[in-house]
């Protein structure tokens, strides 16, 4: 954009072209081609750059302190990852989709009944006294707890339900969500498990 002072000067400079530049002294002629120059150079706006991040190439996020690089499934749908999220994704199951969300949060996360509590809150079930046993499972050599849970509707093609993996990794807690169709999950959480072992934790 071409401020006001910009036009004040292109407006003294054809002035200054219809003179003969012979009437200028040496000096004179040297300063308006400088100032010219200078405008010139000034007028030239960088173009933005653009980076795209193919599916198949490592990414690493830098909205957190936690650094991980992965490489998204061909299939899952890259969606916006908000201030919570490290990544989110759509996971298509047949006709339905499954949220999947990465996340973490610092030492052990606020405790596992806590966030237990949280996570069946956001199905509308009722807190938890007490911390239950959680199944542990091996992905890439390194354990994982595992969570599950469903809400009952009237309707059970709309039972929604929810399947959390988390992992320790230094001073940080990462969690592995997926929310949706109680139905859809399973083949969700085989998806899961196989994109977790191509992550690698920083």
């Amino acid at each position: 954009m071409i401020q006001t002072w910009d036009l004040a000067y292109f407006r003294w400079f054809a002035q200054v072209l219809q003179t003969p530049l012979v009437t200028y002294s040496k000096w004179v002629k040297l300063g308006i081609i400088l100032t010219v120059s200078m405008m010139a150079s000034g007028c030239q706006r960088p173009s933005p750059s653009v980076q795209l991040v193919p599916k198949d190439v490592p990414f690493t996020p830098q909205s957190s302190t936690a650094k991980w690089t992965y490489r998204v499934p061909p299939n899952w749908v890259n969606k916006p990852s908000g201030s919570f999220r490290l990544a989110s994704f759509d996971i298509p199951v047949g006709a339905e989709r499954v949220d999947c969300s990465v996340s973490t949060l610092s030492g052990a996360g606020g405790g596992m009944l806590e966030n237990i509590n949280r996570w069946r809150g956001q199905l509308g079930l009722s807190p938890l006294a007490t911390l239950p046993s959680l199944l542990v499972i091996s992905i890439s050599g390194e354990s994982y707890q595992v969570i599950r849970m469903s809400a009952a509707t009237q309707n059970a093609s709309q039972i929604q339900g929810m399947v959390v993996l988390s992992r320790l990794v230094g001073d940080h807690t990462w969690f592995f969500k997926l929310t949706g169709p109680v139905r859809s999950l399973p083949q969700a959480e085989t998806e899961l498990r196989q994109f977790i072992q191509g992550v690698s934790f920083q």
